[in-house]
């Protein structure tokens, strides 16, 4: 049987190129990193912030995505993320539908009536994490923003723009956009959140629709923005 395989002159071929060569592993600095020595959520939540503003915000030159790779602490370190289980979704459906600000706000709203000290934990290490979330989307779009503006290269320029638009509105708000809803996901397997995507068709599909009807988005450039996601993942 045939397999369809990507054209060697294509984008996306020459990242999957670059992936399997570990190229993207160069960018990986490790550092030492002293954490909160808190084992409690907000302890956690603080070493993870910690790791976001220790990590340095990358772009590929062939991504059409923000991202690659977070700082790694490196021996005798003493930040604790805690444990993911990857046999679960990061609930990436009400990410989307609520965004990493939509997560935070209820937590907050939330924390003004609530008094139990270990769902005070949870509450107060959901806003600090969301925050920290937000703040390495911004600096995402605050490069890629520098880059449009130095590239020569007219059609760059213009994916960079449109990175950094997504960047800048998932430190803001839900992503309104496919691109911007596909660059969430990404940031949130950058963070840690490396299980099953889920029911993916199910959560992308408005937004993918909605672009496609509005002229924002042709079924091509979708098709390289999946691309260009799965071969990240």
């Amino acid at each position: 049987m045939l397999i369809p395989d990507l054209a060697p002159t294509s984008r996306s071929h020459r990242l999957r190129e670059m992936y399997w060569a570990g190229e993207h592993e160069r960018h990986c600095i490790s550092k030492v990193l002293t954490g909160s020595e808190d084992s409690s959520l907000v302890g956690r939540a603080r070493d993870f912030a910690l790791l976001l503003r220790e990590s340095s915000p990358v772009i590929s030159p062939l991504d059409l995505l923000a991202g690659l790779l977070p700082v790694s602490p490196a021996e005798g370190s003493s930040i604790d993320l805690g444990h993911y289980d990857g046999h679960y979704t990061p609930g990436n459906a009400n990410l989307i539908r609520m965004g990493y600000t939509g997560i935070r706000d209820r937590a907050l709203e939330m924390l003004a009536t609530e008094w139990d000290s270990e769902k005070r934990d949870f509450l107060e290490a959901t806003v600090i994490s969301y925050n920290a979330a937000c703040e390495f989307a911004e600096k995402h779009a605050q490069v890629a923003e520098e880059l449009a503006s130095d590239s020569l290269d007219v059609e760059r320029s213009r994916e960079l723009a449109r990175m950094a638009a997504s960047c800048r509105g998932i430190a803001s708000g839900p992503p309104e956009t496919f691109h911007a809803a596909l660059q969430m996901m990404w940031f949130t397997f950058m963070y840690g959140a490396r299980g099953s995507i889920g029911r993916f068709d199910q959560w992308m599909y408005p937004l993918y629709i909605k672009d496609i009807e509005n002229g924002a988005l042709t079924r091509s450039e979708a098709q390289e923005m999946l691309e260009n996601y799965f071969i990240k993942l």
